[in-house]
């Protein structure tokens, strides 16, 4: 997962609004089913069906990279130099997070998506 939004064509000229209500609605605690109507309403643009589906996926993958970059932070701050992958393995569980699973990484290697959460979503 990268830091930039992957949007549909219809919404990518509307990125930088995008993450202004990402960071609005994490900081007032908004749940992902009401971002997508938050997030119209913002815009004052008319959504397609096909964004309006799209949204709760862009915002909580937004959101799980803003939590892991938080904890990612955390970590290096007080200093933990390993850490353990730990996978949910359930029926939702993607191969790549299965196989990771109960692997440990040095704290100063590590990549959100790559050897830190957030490999897939669980949407």
């Amino acid at each position: 997962m990268n830091s930039r939004l992957e949007l549909p064509s219809g919404l990518s000229e509307y990125e930088y609004q995008m993450k202004a209500i990402l960071v609005t609605t994490y900081l007032i605690g908004a749940t992902v089913p009401r971002l997508g109507p938050l997030a119209e309403r913002a815009l004052r643009i008319p959504l397609t069906d096909e964004e309006r589906g799209f949204l709760p996926r862009l915002f909580h993958d937004a959101f799980s990279l803003i939590c892991n970059s938080r904890e990612l932070f955390s970590y290096k701050q007080i200093g933990i130099k390993q850490y353990t992958f730990m996978a949910c393995l359930d029926a939702k569980t993607c191969p790549i997070c299965g196989e990771m699973d109960k692997k440990i990484f040095y704290t100063s290697e590590a990549q959100i998506g790559k050897k830190f959460s957030t490999f897939a979503s669980r949407m």
